[in-house]
């Protein structure tokens, strides 16, 4: 009993040693951490602690006892102290800052004439405000700033005055000018101002809206003649004229006049200017296919923009509708002409359609094959060709439309005024008289081709019922002519080859 005894104290010991040794490596742990903790953040620890301990709430009083040492200081420096300035003046509410010694400031807060606390934006050792017009009278503005260990600064405080005066500003509000556009055309678009003056825009005062330094050309557009009256907006009209090199491009336009010079917004804008693709598709061609010599017929050639500019009458980009070959083209020897140019329009945009009328005279017997096609104004042909075979007759052959002559008598009754228009348009004022016919149709060839009318000259009808011949009756006499279907058809205008 006793050896057992003696066993269990022995074991006894032996868990209290091996508890104890484990207290002692637990606290060398803690030992060793406390050192490695002091060697490497403890001194952060313990400022952070000391700030903490000498924390003071802004604008607050507190027990806490204050940091000692220079406090840090604000400043305003716009606009200074007994400052004047005037309604149209932007003015910026802004100052210095002067941390105190191993300080920074944090927050600065401004208002004016006692109003709401607004807080500032600091960049360095400065602190800027609103930037805004203020109307006329006299303002206070106070400020006060607070540093990292939240201490508040003594406040700041400035006075000034603002006075009234007249003024123009322009306030740019949008527009519809386009991104892109195709070299050498031209595109109608506006821009819309506001007048943020406190003057009225008058147009005898020169007031613009004028390009400003753009790529464009020149480009000014005047205010209505009931000018622009103040807080009211205008929109300005006008046409661009994109360069003739494709590339980017800076249009600028800004408001000027009145003796004041450039003022307000700008309106900026970058267009991209795509280089033009030329290109026309053939629509239709009514010319006659069977002529008589030295008779004059009307031709129609439809063509439309298949390509990516604009066909303008004049200027760049303009087109026209050329025979082929020039002057040595069978085109040519019934037009007399090169080229034929648009006319009652001012532009064909891409995938419109126009439709090229002129006349054309018959010129000798033969088989001629007239070719047309579009050029530019840099002598560049474009586009499908259009053609015509025509075969020209001699007179005394028979032609188009001849008839032979008739047997048995048909009397054709047709009465009525008649106007006779000259080779030039202009019309023959003298020659108004009623014509009347009772007799068969026949030949032209069998009758004179000529009128006697202030000299001798060679008339076609363009009436209500078709072309047709007026010829003097070599054996009637007078003026005569060949009408087919008789009756009454009105008024007749003869038009002069």
């Amino acid at each position: 009993m006793n050896r057992s005894r003696i066993e269990t104290g022995r074991l006894s010991c032996d868990a209290a040693a091996a508890q104890a040794q484990a207290v002692l490596i637990l606290l060398f742990i803690v030992l060793m951490l406390a050192v490695t903790i002091e060697l490497t953040v403890g001194d952060n620890i313990m400022a952070a602690a000391d700030r903490i301990s000498k924390f003071r709430v802004w604008g607050a009083d507190n027990a806490i006892s204050a940091p000692t040492g220079e406090s840090s200081a604000i400043t305003i420096t716009s606009p200074v102290d007994g400052d004047t300035r005037y309604i149209d003046e932007r003015i910026t509410i802004s100052g210095r800052l002067m941390p105190g010694q191993g300080r920074t400031i944090k927050l600065v807060f401004y208002r004016v004439s006692g109003g709401e606390w607004v807080k500032a934006k600091i960049t360095g050792d400065h602190w800027s405000g609103d930037t805004k017009r203020f109307t006329e009278g006299n303002y206070e503005i106070e400020a006060v700033a607070y540093d990292d260990l939240g201490m508040e600064s003594e406040h700041a405080v400035s006075h000034f005055i603002v006075l009234f005066r007249y003024y123009v500003d322009a306030r740019y509000v949008s527009d519809n000018l386009p991104v892109s556009v195709i070299a050498g055309d031209r595109y109608p678009c506006q821009m819309t101002f506001e007048n943020t003056g406190n003057t009225p825009w008058v147009n005898a005062q020169g007031y613009t809206l004028a390009s400003y330094g753009g790529a464009f050309g020149a480009d000014t557009i005047p205010v209505p003649e009931g000018g622009v009256l103040p807080s009211t907006s205008n929109v300005f009209s006008t046409v661009l004229q994109a360069p003739g090199q494709p590339g980017s491009y800076v249009v600028t336009y800004r408001m000027q006049g009145g003796g004041y010079g450039w003022f307000g917004d700008e309106m900026t804008k970058t267009i991209r200017v795509d280089p033009v693709v030329r290109d026309a598709k053939v629509v239709s061609v009514d010319i006659p296919g069977e002529m008589l010599e030295g008779d004059v017929y009307q031709a129609k050639i439809t063509m439309r923009n298949t390509g990516t500019g604009t066909w303008y009458v004049d200027g760049t980009n303009h087109v026209d509708l050329g025979m082929i070959n020039g002057n040595t083209g069978d085109a040519y020897k019934f037009t007399g002409k090169t080229s034929m140019p648009m006319s009652g329009v001012t532009e064909v945009r891409p995938g419109g359609e126009y439709t090229f009328q002129f006349q054309i005279k018959a010129p000798g017997p033969g088989d001629y094959s007239l070719k047309f096609r579009m050029i530019a104004e840099d002598s560049v042909w474009f586009g499908e060709q259009a053609e015509k075979s025509v075969k020209v007759n001699a007179k005394g052959q028979p032609g188009p439309g001849d008839e032979e002559p008739v047997e048995d008598y048909q009397a054709y009754v047709a009465s009525g005024n008649f106007r006779i228009i000259k080779g030039n348009g202009n019309e023959r004022t003298n020659c108004m008289c009623v014509w009347c016919y009772d007799g068969p149709l026949v030949r032209h060839n069998l009758r004179s081709s000529y009128v006697k009318n202030d000299g001798y000259a060679d008339w076609d009808i363009g009436g209500p019922n078709g072309n047709y011949r007026i010829y003097s009756d070599e054996y009637i006499g007078g003026s005569q002519f060949d009408m087919c279907n008789g009756g009454y058809k009105g008024t007749v205008t003869f038009y002069e080859i």
